[in-house]
């Protein structure tokens, strides 16, 4: 165990140390500013650094369980095996899901004996060649010797064409991990013509068939299309604040980002105008000019956006800039179903809006669809409470229920010495939640739940989140997943303040404070 914490411990000086370089890095990627990075890459990362480190004697002692009376002499306990492990890292949050995977992973893995490349290495990680420059700053600082303790006895790095990796699954790993988007890699202009409707390959299929020859466990995280629905009852400037920063945070290329809203004719009139206001307020009139919107990642994804954007009809309208690889947050309106906008995750800032009904409408929209990474609901308060350390028996990953009212509301009825005000959750959200399946669940906020390190994961399909699997894999059958009701306030609240574009000079000694460390 010592071996494992000092090698936690080095990847957190990693941070620390290389800061300015991985800021450096991804601004010639994408362009991300540094409060984004700070915020989605650098606090996570140091989260989940702290989860592992406080639960590490915890997770890898044996787990004695319970015995019948013909054993009740013996011994009866669940060991941890440690393995080696094969993972592959996404472009778009290249330091945060590289370096995540590898502090789940390490505790339950071995230093490598003789060859480096073989399957006895703790991880061996693909890192992406899209996201070049967070590849070459990894691939060359975190084996260093700036970092002594570090072993580089714990993981092996490959940075290589899609060819060798191809042929790196040839080898034998005891798990592999990988993470992906489902879209094609070359745009088409129409789904409805026989030339546009011919797919590549999923690579996440060619990642199955390989491990399947060697029945080796994987976990896909493929990204989907993530419904958000809007009732009628919503403070319309509140939802346009968490929507339109779930949404065009890292210029849309979130896997849990809602992919598309759904509201009523009557609540798309007061939200159009009300989501124009808060893109121009986060990232100015034109999005063009503010620092604190990310670039599209590589020409080739940026192609894509011309594309996409000529499914329905442009209701906000978002500039494009080709050789700046900036493509503007643009909302999208009377949108076909058959139009690529709706048949590929969008992972761009593109907001498609689509009336229904009903929440029943809704519902039936959602299921006609493949299971799903993440659902949003925003609606207010009705009767329905549900209090700190429920639990719901679903299929699901993690749910957050945060309210959406003040906290005032909140404490009404907070029973004497409860740890914790009661989040009141509407009917239409228990409603969804009941009635769909989805790898994360979010009420009356976005993305934010996937900050929580002390929820547990599932998932349901390809829609299984790859955070801490070895910690807590998902059940094969329907499994209890934990809900956070969390007492929300109108906007402006606490958290929102420190997280928001455009960043206030209070707000950036607060993001590296959302968690502590242990290392030094």
């Amino acid at each position: 165990m010592e071996y494992h914490v000092a090698q936690l411990e080095a990847l957190g000086r990693f941070l620390d140390k290389k800061k300015q370089d991985i800021l450096e890095a991804t601004a010639l990627d994408m362009g991300k500013p540094p409060f984004e990075v700070e915020l989605s890459k650098m606090s996570i990362c140091r989260s989940e650094l702290n989860h592992t480190l406080n639960n590490l004697g915890t997770w890898m002692k044996d787990e004695h369980v319970e015995k019948n009376w013909a054993m009740r002499l013996d011994l009866a306990f669940i060991t941890r095996t440690r393995m080696g492990l094969c993972s592959s890292s996404p472009w778009n949050y290249p330091i945060n899901l590289l370096l995540v995977t590898l502090i789940g992973t390490m505790p339950w893995s071995l230093p490598c004996q003789g060859d480096r490349t073989s399957s006895s290495n703790c991880v061996v990680m693909k890192l992406s060649k899209i996201s070049r420059n967070v590849e070459r700053l990894v691939a060359e600082m975190l084996p260093s010797a700036t970092l002594p303790t570090l072993s580089q006895d714990c993981f092996a790095m490959v940075t290589a064409s899609v060819e060798e990796p191809t042929r790196l699954l040839e080898s034998k790993f005891d798990y592999i991990f990988f993470t992906g988007t489902s879209h094609r890699d070359v745009p088409v202009p129409s789904l409805s013509s026989r030339q546009g409707d011919r797919r590549s390959p999923s690579v996440g299929r060619i990642v199955m068939a390989a491990a399947a020859k060697r029945l080796t466990p994987v976990t896909l995280e493929l990204g989907g299309k993530n419904p958000c629905y809007v009732s009628d009852t919503c403070d319309v400037q509140n939802v346009a604040r968490r929507v339109a920063w779930g949404r065009f945070f890292n210029a849309g290329q979130t896997c849990v980002a809602p992919d598309y809203v759904l509201c009523s004719a009557e609540m798309r009139e007061k939200l159009l105008p009300a989501l124009h206001e808060v893109i121009a307020e986060f990232y100015r009139p034109d999005p063009q000019e503010s620092p604190d919107f990310t670039h599209i990642m590589g020409y080739k994804q940026f192609q894509r956006v011309q594309a996409l954007l000529r499914s329905g009809d442009v209701a906000i309208k978002g500039q494009t800039d080709t050789e700046a690889r900036l493509g503007s947050p643009t909302v999208l309106v009377d949108v076909q179903q058959d139009e690529p906008v709706m048949q590929e995750d969008i992972f761009r800032p593109i907001l498609p809006v689509f009336t229904v009904a009903s929440v029943d409408d809704t519902i039936a929209f959602i299921n006609a669809r493949e299971r799903l990474l993440a659902i949003c609901v925003f609606s207010s308060y009705k009767k329905v409470r549900s209090w700190a350390g429920s639990s719901i028996p679903l299929s699901l990953g993690h749910i957050l229920l945060r309210g959406s009212g003040s906290r005032e509301e909140a404490d009404k009825g907070c029973p004497v010495g409860a740890k914790h005000p009661p989040a009141l959750t509407p009917q239409v959200v228990n409603r969804v939640l009941e009635r769909t399946s989805s790898g994360c669940f979010c009420s009356n906020d976005t993305i934010t739940h996937m900050t929580l390190t002390s929820l547990p994961i599932g998932g349901i399909g390809r829609s299984v989140p790859r955070k801490r699997v070895l910690q807590n894999p998902p059940a094969p059958s329907a499994s209890k997943a934990r809900g956070l009701p969390a007492a929300g306030e109108p906007c402006p609240e606490p958290f929102w303040l420190c997280h928001h574009p455009p960043p206030r000079p209070q707000q950036l000694p607060a993001a590296p404070g959302l968690s502590s460390q242990r290392w030094s």
